[in-house]
C-alpha cells in the first residue's frame, strides 16, 4: 500500500505524543499528592497555554483566535476536552479506584470507532477493527487486576469519554476548515485553565504550592500538557478521530516499558504478552489509510496551514 506522507507524518506525530503520554502519569500521582486534583490540573493547564501563546505569535495567528466562524467551535471543544470530562474524572476518581479508572477510560477506543463512523463517516476496516481489538486486550491484559466495581462513580468514568469524541470531532472540523493548531490550543488551555481554576476554588480546599513545586509544575505543564497536545494536534489533522483515539490507548503499554527502563521495574509476563499485542495491534492500524487522504480533492490542499 502507497501511503500519503501527510499520513506517515500524523503516524509519526502519535508515536511522539504516545511517548510522552507515559510519563504524564507519574507527574500527575506525584502532583496530585501536593495540592488537589483540579487545582493541579488548572495549574498546568494554564502553564501549557504561555507555550502556545509563543507558537500562535511566532506564526502570525493570532487573528485565528477571534474569528467569528471558529469562536463557537473553539468553546465547545475546550468545554468537551478540557472542562467536563476532566472534571466529571477527577471527582468520580475519589470514589472509585486507579485500576478502576484506568480500565473504564479505555472504553474512549470502542467510542470513537463506532461515533466516528456514524458522524464522520470514518472507514471501519479489518486491519482497524483488529488493530484497536488487539491494543484493547493489551489494556486489559495489564490494568485488569481480577475485579471491577460497579458504582455510579465507575458509570460516570466511562460515560465521560464519550464526550472526549465529540470535543476531537469538533476541532477535527475546525482543521479541515484551515484553523492551525496553535490558536486553538492557545484558547483551549488558556480559558479551560481558568475556568479549571474557578472549579477548583468552588469545590476544593485552597492549597497554594510551595514555592519549591513551581518549576516542577511550570516544566510537567509545557512539556506533559503543552507538548504532548501539539502532537496530538499535528497527529488529529492528519489521521481519523478513531485511528489517533486508538494508538493513543496504547499509554498503559508504554507506561509499563517506561518503568522498566526509568525505575528498573522488570515487566512480568503478561506485560511482556501486552507489549507483543501492542506492537501488532499497531501494525495493524498502520496498514490503515484515514478518510481524509482518500480523495484526491484533499490530497491536493496546501499544506502550508500546518
Amino acid at each position: 500500500m502507497i501511503k500519503n506522507v501527510e499520513e506517515k507524518k500524523g503516524e509519526s506525530y502519535a508515536l511522539v505524543k504516545i511517548a510522552l503520554e507515559g510519563f504524564i502519569p507519574v507527574g500527575a500521582y506525584y502532583g496530585t499528592q501536593l495540592m488537589p486534583q483540579i487545582e493541579f490540573l488548572a495549574i498546568i493547564t494554564l502553564f501549557s497555554s504561555i507555550l502556545f501563546f509563543a507558537a500562535t505569535w511566532y506564526r502570525h495567528e493570532f487573528k485565528g483566535v477571534f474569528q467569528k466562524k471558529s469562536i463557537k467551535s473553539f468553546f465547545a471543544y475546550t468545554l468537551f476536552t478540557a472542562v467536563i470530562p476532566y472534571s466529571i474524572i477527577f471527582f468520580a476518581t475519589k470514589y472509585s479506584t486507579a485500576i478502576d479508572s484506568a480500565l473504564l477510560l479505555q472504553s474512549e477506543t470502542i467510542y470513537a470507532a463506532f461515533i466516528c463512523w456514524y458522524f464522520l463517516k470514518e472507514r471501519v476496516t479489518y486491519a482497524k477493527a483488529i488493530g484497536v481489538a488487539l491494543i484493547l486486550i493489551a489494556d486489559l491484559a495489564i490494568l485488569y487486576k481480577g475485579t471491577i466495581r460497579f458504582s455510579y462513580a465507575n458509570i460516570a468514568i466511562a460515560v465521560a469519554p464519550i464526550i472526549f469524541v465529540f470535543g476531537n470531532m469538533i476541532v477535527k472540523k475546525l482543521h479541515n476548515t484551515g484553523v492551525s493548531w496553535a490558536p486553538v490550543l492557545l484558547f483551549r488551555q488558556f480559558i479551560g485553565g481558568i475556568i479549571l481554576l474557578i472549579i477548583s476554588l468552588l469545590f476544593e480546599p485552597v492549597i497554594l504550592p510551595s514555592s519549591n513545586i513551581w518549576l516542577f509544575l511550570s516544566i510537567f505543564g509545557v512539556i506533559g500538557f503543552g507538548v504532548s497536545k501539539m502532537f496530538w494536534q499535528l497527529a488529529l489533522q492528519r489521521l481519523d478521530v478513531s485511528k489517533l483515539t486508538a494508538l493513543l490507548s496504547t499509554t498503559p503499554v508504554v507506561s509499563a516499558i517506561i518503568s522498566f527502563i526509568w525505575l528498573g521495574v522488570p515487566p512480568t509476563n503478561t506485560q511482556y504478552f501486552a507489549i507483543l499485542l501492542t506492537v501488532f495491534g499497531v501494525g495493524f492500524l498502520f496498514n490503515t489509510t484515514s478518510k481524509q487522504w482518500t480523495t484526491s480533492k484533499i490530497q491536493t490542499q496546501k499544506q502550508e496551514r500546518y
